[in-house]
């Protein structure tokens, strides 16, 4: 095992303050504009050559972030001007383990005085175990990189299959297809406009959790747009009193609170201890595919319809009820069994994807304290092992 040495912050690296982004740098370009929230937009000009490692110094404090190439630091950063033969990804790996936010020395707006960062405890290893330790880490995040964009991929593919399908009606053997007047304007004839109601259930199942069980909390705070994250894990003693929503496979969740968010996802195969908030409401297909189903939910104008309905100032909120009147246009039972059958493995390849991805995760946010603080030999890890336990 390597010589791990005590020293401070300020001498394994400077900090320095970021750039304010000029009028002539605004332009849209290939690089990164990174401010203490993270990327928000791009410029034409790289101020700095990378890699880079940059941290918040206003506003957001103790998120780290790394750029392999040119970038502009934001003026609410701190950006690491001289890594002092410090080995960049190890920088960027130890300052996520650092109480960064813990030193705002702000008043009313949370900032980060470089200099009490530079006074930080730190232990460092050898260059070598730095580029070992950033290497297994920095392996784990391409992983979880790659399984992301390919849950991107494999996720634009089932809207664009949607769409081709039941937007512009080019599904297969469409070409004898008669279109018909309805609500929802010209629709091949055999299809029909029904209440959601008609072909999916909504909340049909609730439960209180015991304090004798362990169970996965899905709320507001996990979801996205089209996307579910991890449940945090509590016990059933524990759980909040709107831990009662049963969800099921092929179940579709929607947050009725803040609709124009459009907080919602697909849950493929959720574990049977995930319980979810009455703020969701669980949509059950009963007469179309679950992946049909999804795909009424996700468009636009089903999220727009909801904003329409929503009730209450501080939180915009809709009802059961109106997800339930919803439009939703079905096609014939032989055309949804075909969708299934073409998009049904997409979504089940997506969370597969989405399993992996946060096994690994879990592993990274396990390894990396440990890792750059030297409790871990990293000469002594077996990665391959690790990620094959995940699959």
């Amino acid at each position: 095992m390597s010589e791990w040495r005590e020293m401070m912050l300020g001498d394994v690296l400077l900090f320095q303050r970021g750039f304010d982004l000029t009028r002539s740098a605004a332009t849209p370009g290939p690089y990164p504009v990174i401010s203490s929230g993270g990327i928000g937009y791009t410029c034409d000009i790289g101020k700095v050559p990378g890699p880079g490692v940059i941290t918040g110094r206003k506003g957001v404090l103790g998120k780290v972030y790394y750029s392999a190439g040119p970038y502009w630091p934001h003026d609410t950063t701190l950006w690491v001007k001289d890594f002092k033969e410090s080995d960049p990804r190890f920088i960027y790996y130890m300052l996520q383990t650092l109480p960064l936010a813990s030193l705002d020395a702000g008043a009313s707006n949370p900032t980060l005085n470089r200099n009490h960062a530079h006074l930080l405890a730190v232990r460092m290893p050898d260059p070598t175990t730095q580029r070992r330790v950033s290497s297994v880490l920095g392996a784990l995040d391409d992983l979880i990189e790659n399984d992301r964009r390919r849950i991107k991929l494999l996720d634009r593919m089932a809207q664009a299959i949607y769409r081709e399908w039941f937007v512009h009606f080019r599904y297969p053997n469409h070409e004898a297809l008669t279109l018909v007047d309805s609500s929802y304007g010209p629709i091949p004839d055999g299809w029909c406009v029904v209440p959601l109601s008609t072909v999916a259930v909504v909340n049909r199942s609730s439960r209180k959790p015991s304090a004798g069980e362990d169970i996965r909390y899905l709320d507001i705070s996990c979801l996205g747009d089209r996307f579910v994250g991890v449940p945090a894990r509590m016990n059933g003693a524990l759980a909040p009193g709107r831990a009662r929503r049963v969800v099921g496979a092929d179940d579709v969740v929607w947050s009725m609170v803040r609709p124009n968010r459009r907080a919602h996802a697909l849950l493929v195969d959720p574990g049977k201890d995930w319980i979810a908030s009455t703020g969701l409401a669980v949509i059950t297909p009963t007469r179309i595919s679950p992946s049909l189903l999804f795909e009424i939910v996700s468009a636009r104008e089903f999220s727009d319809y909801l904003v329409s309905q929503e009730s209450g100032a501080a939180y915009p909120a809709v009802k059961p009820a109106d997800l339930e009147a919803a439009a939703a246009l079905t096609p014939s039972r032989e055309i949804d069994r075909e969708f299934e059958q073409v998009v049904g493995p997409l979504h089940q390849m997506i969370w597969t994807l989405r399993e992996r991805s946060a096994g690994l995760g879990m592993i990274r946010d396990l390894l990396l304290p440990k890792l750059v603080t030297g409790q871990i030999d990293v000469s002594k890890l077996d990665l391959d092992a690790l990620v094959g336990a995940v699959g």
